[in-house]
């Protein structure tokens, strides 16, 4: 069984008897026993790198609980850690079953900047950082990916793909994680995000909410806010061509931020009009979720098209469902 839920913000599509919220925190309970990664222990890793000792690398966090603070304080440490060894270092610790290796081998292999050096181990050491029961460890897996899109998306564009259609929902919610991310680098040529733009576009039909809630934020608040030029040129080239009824409410929910300059309407009312006698009511509810939010808006432009429309029954549906909202009332 299935329920479509529709905010003014987010359309979600939960499964009745799957629990979400258990997939978002998996591998995310703290082990009680372990004691926090402290200053002795960031000392203890500084000296290690100082003296090349391995071992005692391993030991400064084998035992210790390593948290997000934790983290940064080891890649802090970092700087003064060669790439070479880095490189060294992390290719002989993703061979360790222990866990604090895993999160620390992936943290080195960063800095080593792997991709640049083997394109098999690359995508191997991804996958196995992916794949892991820890949020934290998939974390690392997305700043790879981030890195091989900004630095060498050419060798690994059929890699990322990969990722996108995979059946892991891991996967699928790291590549579109990585997307969000480079979408809003404002570095970035617009040639390379409308090319990540077009890579991600099969996660418009995104059914999974574990999944779906990153890739509207990558394409509503990442792609449309950050580039909506490129936006407005990728959706032209899709919309006659969309025929599920999710991509359509992906759609939707992309054109419910004015693409125009100044907030401008037109554009956003032009796309809902091309779905205005949907009759799913997977579109129907995503419709009028872009209405309320473009109402807010400019409530007056809104108001003029919708005027404009009321031979359309659906429209006569919609005013009275923001009718209802006190929305056009609070023009009159």
């Amino acid at each position: 069984m299935c329920i479509y839920l529709f905010t003014s913000r987010v359309f979600i599509y939960l499964k009745i008897g799957v629990n979400t919220k258990s997939n978002f925190m998996k591998g995310s309970q703290i082990n009680k026993k372990q004691l926090k990664f402290s200053t002795e222990n960031s000392d203890l890793l500084d000296e290690s790198i100082k003296e090349l000792d391995l071992d005692k690398f391993k030991s400064s966090f084998q035992d210790r609980f390593i948290n997000y603070k934790a983290i940064i304080k080891i890649k802090k440490s970092f700087d003064n850690i060669s790439e070479d060894l880095a490189y060294e270092w992390g290719l002989e610790l993703i061979e360790d079953d222990d866990h604090n290796c895993m999160v620390v081998s992936g943290l080195l292999l960063e800095r080593s900047k792997i991709w640049f050096r083997d394109l098999p181990k690359t995508c191997s050491i991804i996958n196995a950082l992916a794949d892991s029961e820890d949020w934290k460890i998939r974390q690392i897996s997305i700043d790879f990916m981030i890195a091989i899109i900004l630095n060498k998306i050419g060798d690994y564009q059929s890699f990322y793909s990969s990722y996108i259609q995979s059946d892991n929902l891991y996967f699928r919610r790291i590549a579109i994680s990585a997307a969000k991310n480079i979408s809003i680098t404002r570095s970035l040529s617009k040639e390379t995000k409308s090319e990540i733009l077009h890579l991600v576009t099969p996660l418009l039909a995104e059914k999974d909410p574990y999944v779906m809630t990153v890739s509207y934020e990558a394409f509503k608040d990442g792609f449309a806010r950050s580039c909506p030029e490129v936006t407005k040129t990728w959706l032209n080239g899709l919309i006659d061509k969309i025929e599920d009824p999710y991509s359509k409410a992906t759609i939707l929910s992309i054109v419910s931020t004015p693409l125009d300059k100044e907030n401008n309407l037109t554009y956003s009312l032009d796309v809902i009009e091309r779905y205005i006698t949907e009759s799913d009511p997977i579109v129907v509810k995503a419709r009028s979720s872009a209405l309320y939010e473009l109402c807010k808006k400019d409530a007056l432009q809104l108001s003029n098209w919708l005027e404009s429309k009321m031979h359309i029954n659906q429209i006569v549906d919609h005013w009275a469902d923001l009718e209802a909202d006190g929305l056009i009332d609070a023009l009159y």
